[in-house]
């Protein structure tokens, strides 16, 4: 996945309404005005990463025999490995979401 496509889902999982504009749109900087007041960044904004932990009740931890951040569900299998937290977090998040959205579309 695309850091795009995985801030994406994260922004759902957060139950955040998700519109992508290109900055050459002639509408953005009207849409930016009324309906944006934060760019949501996870992968480069610790308090959101953060948020994402608290919400979805994510685990963290620090592996130093490999150097990377292990990071899953309470009582799940890790779902994510990187040397960011941040990344780790948010690649979690994102393949929890999607799952939700495969299993959404299957019913």
């Amino acid at each position: 996945m695309t850091d795009l496509e995985m801030t994406k889902l994260c922004a759902e999982a957060m139950g955040f309404s998700v519109c992508i504009t290109r900055d050459d749109n002639p509408n953005f900087d009207h849409y930016r005005r009324m309906a944006i007041s934060e760019v949501y960044d996870p992968l480069h904004d610790n308090a959101q990463a953060m948020a994402l932990v608290k919400k979805l009740k994510l685990c963290c931890a620090w592996q130093p025999n490999i150097g990377d951040w292990w990071v899953h569900p309470i009582g799940g299998k890790p779902e994510s490995y990187a040397q960011d937290l941040n990344r780790a977090i948010v690649e979690c998040c994102a393949r929890m979401q999607k799952a939700n959205n495969d299993a959404k579309n299957k019913d």
